[in-house]
């Protein structure tokens, strides 16, 4: 097989093409729109409940000028440079929908289920095309994030980890992925960042926050108004605790941008109150971007301040998914 792969990771609300040197583990060019896989299922209306012969064209075509892009940047792509797809592309709303894998899963990617295609079709010069599953367990499910499990093992300052560790990934549907024995054995789906935007436009909250936007902490007022909204979600239910944003306001105790970074503090507090909380204490590895970062440390560190708390690097995360691809392939396909 080649030594490059093209890693596709298209989520709901994003896509990200990336050719991979396999030898040198690098990402050699890369691609990025906003167009998810959902919006753009959406926008024809081929996404339910079956896409048809329209949605196949409609990502196929897309996919395509993407990588006549992508070589505008890097060079010709050969055929023979195969492409992995993760994230909802490969769900109901996406290209190809790829049933979810049981827990416990394989870090090490060997768990994946999957499915093959080859584009153009009919073609004995097709690219290889593979479209990853996600996880589900009893009762819950992802799909992305087992991917950005997979690729965090694969960097060697890790290894230390594969035995335990509670993984926090943060986003719109925030996951708690326990790692037991190289393995994921359990995860939980939070819909923290859902329910910031969902308060913020359409609640009674909006007019004490000012509309939705991303607070910073770095002003001593915002990081207060942080850590008191964590410290009431340690004290009270999340329906009951909401209303306090509004009583903010009224008392004239807080301004729209103190607000902002109350919920913010309130939510991520509630989400991660109970993350380590049975009997056997697990490190946290953490993967946040800049502007969460200050919210999730303070909400896991004021809840336990004897936490083992590690911070996934920035330019580790960013990559995750295509480590992810590479780890695939070589334990899958070749």
């Amino acid at each position: 097989m080649t030594n490059h792969l093209l890693s596709c990771d298209w989520g709901s609300s994003s896509f990200r093409l990336r050719l991979f040197d396999r030898i040198q583990r690098k990402v050699i060019g890369e691609i990025r729109t906003k167009d998810g896989a959902t919006k753009l299922s959406m926008e024809t209306g081929s996404a339910f409940p079956d896409k048809g012969v329209e949605g196949d064209e409609l990502f196929s075509d897309y996919f395509l000028n993407a990588v006549r892009e992508l070589e505008e940047i890097v060079g010709e792509i050969p055929f023979s440079v195969p492409a992995v797809f993760s994230g909802m592309i490969t769900s109901a709303h996406g290209w190809r929908e790829v049933e979810y894998a049981p827990t416990p899963f394989d870090i090490d990617g060997k768990g994946y289920k999957y499915c093959r295609k080859v584009l153009p079709e009919a073609s004995d010069f097709g690219r290889e095309l593979f479209f990853l599953s996600g996880v589900r367990n009893e009762k819950d499910v992802m799909r992305g994030e087992e991917t950005e499990v997979v690729g965090l093992f694969q960097h060697n300052d890790y290894e230390d980890f594969r035995e335990g560790c509670l993984i926090v990934l943060p986003g719109t549907h925030s996951k708690h992925i326990r790692i037991e024995a190289g393995r994921i054995q359990g995860f939980q789906t939070h819909m923290t960042g859902e329910l910031y935007v969902v308060l913020s436009e359409y609640s009674v909250l909006q007019k004490s926050l000012g509309g939705v936007s991303n607070p910073g902490f770095s002003d001593p007022r915002c990081l207060d108004a942080l850590k008191k909204g964590i410290r009431e979600s340690f004290q009270g239910e999340l329906s009951s605790s909401l209303f306090q944003v509004r009583v903010n306001t009224l008392f004239q105790r807080m301004d729209a941008l103190e607000n902002q970074c109350f919920l913010t503090g309130l939510l991520v507090g509630h989400e991660v109150r109970g993350l380590n909380s049975d009997a056997h204490r697990l490190p946290i590895l953490l993967a946040v971007g800049q502007e969460m970062l200050k919210a999730y440390s303070s909400a896991i560190e004021m809840f336990d301040p004897h936490v083992d708390l590690h911070i996934i690097a920035p330019e580790v995360s960013r990559d995750l998914a295509v480590f992810a691809h590479a780890a695939f392939l070589e334990s899958c396909v070749s």
